[in-house]
């Protein structure tokens, strides 16, 4: 098994997966919580943002868990919850405010990451050593 390969299914992998996971949901949580967030300067910059960090989150979620719908559906599920809880938890604090677009864009980022990881799986599937 290569090493890409292996990165997209081992079970070995998942493990560091999922540490990765918890680092970037608790780095997601800093820049979401802090009393304001740095922004790119381009138009709708903040949903680029959001776009790119679900994309990564759907990613490490997905990559995290076994192939399969379920998992997929698992990870979508909890992505978007966590989206919705960054709005909730924004809308009480008194530097930030809660978008429902940025909910959409967060959605967009979910889907985006989720269906990179399928295709990567499907392209690069698991195969023992030495076989091509």
């Amino acid at each position: 098994m290569n090493l890409l390969s292996a990165l997209l299914h081992s079970t070995t992998w998942q493990a560091h997966w999922r540490r990765l996971l918890w680092a970037l949901l608790l780095v997601t949580c800093g820049f979401a919580f802090a009393p304001s967030a740095p922004t790119l300067n381009i138009d709708n910059g903040d949903k680029v943002q959001h776009i790119m960090a679900f994309l990564c989150l759907s990613g490490c979620t997905a990559l995290s868990a076994r192939a399969g719908w379920r998992q997929a559906l698992r990870a979508t599920v909890f992505m978007l919850l966590f989206g919705v809880f960054i709005e909730l938890v924004q809308s009480f604090l008194p530097t930030r405010s809660a978008d429902w677009r940025d909910v959409v864009a967060d959605s967009l980022g979910v889907a985006v990451g989720l269906a990179l990881v399928a295709v990567a799986r499907r392209v690069l599937p698991l195969r023992p050593v030495g076989k091509k």
